[in-house]
């Protein structure tokens, strides 16, 4: 927007206060539309094409405040900057209160009328290019997953073919790789978007908690039951229950679990008839539930209700060529919501965040993004602004050869020294103990003696 195509109508009783004003902004490219009224300002203002107002708080007739209400309802977008008087500045900030940018008390300067000008202005171009940025971002990735990789092809491929049916979905994957959004996005896209999405994390809920929030409870059914509370399941009747943090579950849970699901009906606690449910289900974890099995942590036969879909959501370090998309999304959504000028990032930043393993994945690059764009001081967030934690042992470059081995095969090796070294650290501290070293770890006894004799412990 340029100056010399700059509309602005100023709206006052005072002939000579008005042409004053028309003369100043004339000489500064502006184009000045003038009112000795407020229903004449409100007029032009219906008919013109119009930047911004510059309206006496006191005219006959209609009073400044009168047309700031009104013009706000149909032009919300158009700022308004008032004049008031000494007398009449409490009006002012009313106004102020009600949408207007600013005010101006008599007598001012004009140099004091430029700048706030110059500044309502530069919000109001702000304002149109977030909107622009905002409406972007919608159109390009409506469902908030980014992604350009062969294996986020795959993914999106395999959502909308399944969108459709009501089949349990198991999603495997690191923390923060982003299968919440996953899991959503499986809802919005299917036959049951209308209904509701209810997600709830498994692993932070003790048992018996997590039991009366997924099948509800009836009135008295425990000390402080004041009234009868329908469940997660029956909330989602219809939707779609997303279970977090599956492989956290605890296993005495496990079964009940595995019942509601086989019979499509929960028990709410303190009753006895059951309720039926249509729900679907969509897990996730990022614990290895083949390894949770052979360590009697999790059903195998829950593993199996729960896993007629498999989608293993790739960690981020898998999908490198995705990360100039997803710092173009995430610079751009926190600019939107901190209401800053858009940001562009330096070469030298994305050839930094190429180089970082993201043990955190997607999570931690949106973290490292919002600070960024927080700290920076004009629009162009530089290495400096940049602040990326080292990475941890399993991760140090220098560390292992891992980064030259096939995924699968480095991710078992870091697994498996893990496994060594956490089950050495149990055994000494229970001085060898196998039965206090299951009840430590969590882990049964069986497996401790399995993983001992593996690795010569």
């Amino acid at each position: 927007m340029r100056e010399e195509q700059t509309t602005i109508i100023i709206a006052d009783d005072q002939p000579d206060m008005l042409l004053g004003l028309q003369t100043l902004l004339k000489q500064n490219g502006y184009r000045l539309l003038a009112a000795e009224r407020g229903n004449e300002a409100l007029e032009i203002l219906r008919s013109n094409d119009v930047d911004l107002v510059i309206c006496d708080v006191q005219m006959p007739g209609m009073s400044g405040m009168q047309v700031l209400e009104a013009a706000k309802s149909e032009f919300p977008d158009v700022p308004f900057i008032m004049i008031t008087g000494f007398a009449s500045i409490e009006s002012a900030v009313d106004a102020m209160k009600k949408g207007a940018y600013d005010y101006i008390s008599k007598p001012f300067n004009n140099e004091v009328i430029l700048l706030t000008v110059a500044r309502a202005l530069e919000r109001k171009r702000m304002q149109q290019e977030l909107e622009e940025l905002r409406q972007r971002l919608g159109e390009e990735y409506p469902e908030g997953i980014i992604g350009r990789s062969h294996k986020m092809r795959e993914i999106f491929s395999l959502v909308d073919k399944i969108s459709s049916s009501s089949a349990p979905v198991l999603l495997l994957g690191e923390s923060g790789t982003g299968k919440g959004l996953i899991a959503r996005a499986i809802h919005r896209r299917g036959a049951r978007s209308e209904g509701k999405f209810v997600g709830v994390n498994t692993a932070a809920l003790p048992e018996t908690l997590l039991e009366s929030e997924l099948f509800g409870y009836l009135k008295g059914a425990f000390t402080g039951a004041d009234s009868d509370k329908r469940g997660l399941f029956a909330e989602a009747s219809g939707g779609t229950l997303f279970l977090d943090e599956i492989g956290s579950m605890p296993l005495s849970f496990q079964g009940k679990l595995l019942r509601a699901l086989q019979e499509g009906e929960v028990v709410p606690l303190g009753g006895t008839e059951p309720v039926s449910v249509d729900t679907r289900v969509i897990s996730a974890t990022n614990v290895n539930l083949q390894d949770a099995i052979a360590e009697g942590r999790f059903r195998s036969d829950l593993f199996y209700r729960l896993n007629v879909i498999e989608i293993e959501v790739p960690a981020l370090r898998e999908r490198m060529e995705d990360i100039p998309a997803l710092v173009d999304h995430f610079v751009t959504t926190y600019c939107i919501r901190h209401k800053v000028r858009p940001k562009k990032v330096d070469a030298d930043v994305i050839r930094r965040f190429m180089k970082h393993p993201w043990p955190g994945n997607v999570r931690e690059l949106e973290n490292v993004i919002y600070r960024a764009v927080v700290v920076d001081s004009d629009e162009k967030i530089s290495p400096d602004d940049v602040q990326i934690r080292p990475p941890g042992r399993e991760f140090a470059a220098g560390d292992s050869s891992i980064y030259d081995m096939p995924y699968k095969d480095a991710k078992q090796k870091v697994q498996e020294e893990f496994q060594g070294r956490y089950i050495r650290s149990v055994l000494e501290r229970c001085n060898g103990n196998i039965k206090l070293a299951a009840e430590m770890s969590g882990l049964t006894r069986a497996a401790i003696y399995r993983i001992k004799q593996r690795y010569s412990l």
